[in-house]
């Protein structure tokens, strides 16, 4: 009995505590809303701030344009971000573009958001420095979004090849939908492993040559070199 004892006690101290489950990180993902329309994810990663995709944010502006009456020519007056965050409990959140990278290519597609809060509502935290610094092939991942419809979405898969486009995106065996883009993916011990940033679902855009069920995502060291900048 006592080396059995010994192996669940040893068996308990390896194994790594669960950084997030799904049940917790549904209550850190929002819904990023153009009015009644859904756009994409985004979510939480602490202090009433989120992370998105560039290409979620783009969407997001309301451009204001004057015409010059000599020459016809329409200028950009003024603009205005109105996008809003959406949460599970239907709250929803007016937003403040703090940083905007790259929508196109395989820049760092993200979108760092400021808050405003004035509830006292628990949002988690789903960003760690400490996350998947270095994803292994085959790796298992899972992700969460609240895309176009009402529900969420739980996909799973694992990690097709960790240094795509450069080191500048995962590849993942992980199906996903429109509207998925800006979801968190995490691993088996739901640690931030990356951002989804294209789905694919036709042969068409930067993922022509994969087949359908394969995802990209922005990887956590890319994402900490954009925090960071």
């Amino acid at each position: 009995m006592r080396w059995l004892l010994g192996v669940v006690l040893a068996l308990c101290v390896s194994a790594p505590a669960l950084a997030i489950s799904p049940d917790q990180a549904q209550y850190g993902i929002f819904k990023m809303m153009m009015g009644d329309r859904a756009v994409g994810t985004g979510f939480h990663i602490g202090k009433h701030f989120m992370l998105t995709n560039a290409h979620i944010c783009d969407a997001g502006w309301k451009v204001k344009y004057v015409k010059d009456p000599e020459t016809g020519t329409m200028t950009k007056e003024s603009a205005e971000f109105v996008m809003e965050a959406l949460h599970k409990h239907g709250y929803r959140y007016k937003l403040t573009v703090i940083k905007e990278g790259e929508a196109g290519g395989f820049g760092p597609d993200l979108c760092l958001l400021k808050m405003e809060v004035h509830d006292t509502i628990f949002i988690p935290d789903l960003y760690q420095e400490q996350g998947s610094q270095r994803p292994n092939i085959g790796d298992e991942v899972w992700s969460m979004g609240m895309p176009n419809g009402d529900s969420w979405i739980y996909t799973y898969g694992r990690m097709s090849v960790p240094e795509y486009a450069a080191g500048q995106r995962h590849m993942l065996v992980m199906p996903g939908i429109g509207g998925q883009s800006g979801s968190p993916v995490f691993d088996a011990h739901g640690r931030l492993v990356c951002v989804v940033s294209e789905v694919m679902t036709s042969r068409t855009g930067p993922m022509s040559a994969a087949p359908a069920g394969y995802t990209l995502c922005v990887p956590l060291k890319v994402i900490w070199k954009f925090m960071r900048g």
